[in-house]
């Protein structure tokens, strides 16, 4: 569709939120890149659970990124990255006190006899909204970043995440599961089989078992598998055996 002329922009995620299906950004960035559609991506799913990614890499103009979900940090806060092109020349949206130059360095901004500064910050500050940062949110969300980036490191959490959802796919696919080719090392989407009950079906069954529930979500007709560091082998196990149990054609649960 690219190549009809009729796209404005491409938005588009590392991986779908549904099942982890792998999107090919690259080949997509090249695409947009050489037809001169920029390049949006949300990476709320991926970062933080999943390799690094390098927005000149992949031809990204603007990544955006929750930060509440495998990026550990609170809600009412959200991470972007803009390509320098887009807001070196861009006009400041809002006019107020704290995106002109001075105000990086003080509490409050001084009033001199014509009013405050005009000039504002350099780069892309100056484009900010009026408001300050939550005293809350960000402490917490810096305290989740460090967490994340250098205590656990993404690489550390990807392979682990990436050992448990390839565990899960496989065994699953053994069950008669359709699972992606390529599936996000946080998320792996398992679509019924021939024969068996809706998702949700499954989904209400697994939570109902005893005397350990499996506790998964259904997203548009998939079982949806998101398993994080604090999950254990035997939670894994569970799950398998959940699965199989609620498959079984003679299951009354």
């Amino acid at each position: 569709q690219v190549d009809s002329g009729s796209v404005a922009v491409a938005a588009l995620p590392p991986c779908h939120w549904c099942d982890g299906a792998v999107v090919d950004l690259a080949v997509v960035g090249a695409a947009c890149s050489a037809r001169g559609v920029p390049l949006v991506v949300d990476a709320t799913q991926w970062l933080g659970a999943a390799a690094p990614l390098e927005p000149a890499r992949i031809g990204a103009c603007f990544v955006a990124c929750s930060v509440h979900k495998w990026l550990l940090g609170p809600y009412g806060a959200c991470l972007c990255y803009a390509e320098p092109s887009f807001w070196r020349g861009a006009r400041p949206l809002d006019h107020h006190d704290r995106n002109r130059e001075g105000a990086q360095h003080v509490e409050c901004l001084p009033m001199g006899p014509r009013g405050y500064p005009t000039a504002f910050q350099p780069g892309a500050r100056r484009l900010e909204g009026g408001g300050r940062p939550s005293y809350i949110v960000m402490p917490m969300l810096v305290a989740a970043l460090r967490l994340v980036a250098q205590q656990l490191t993404t690489r550390r959490i990807a392979a682990r995440l990436g050992e448990m959802t390839s565990l899960v796919a496989a065994q699953a696919a053994a069950l008669g599961f359709e699972v992606p080719p390529r599936h996000a090392p946080g998320i792996v989407g398992l679509r019924t089989g021939a024969g068996m009950p809706p998702a949700a079906e499954l989904v209400r069954r697994l939570a109902a078992l005893k005397p350990r529930p499996v506790l998964v979500s259904e997203r548009l007709g998939v079982i949806r598998v998101s398993p994080h560091l604090y999950n254990t082998p035997d939670d894994l196990r569970c799950l398998l055996d959940g699965l199989r149990e609620v498959v079984r054609p003679a299951s009354r649960l």
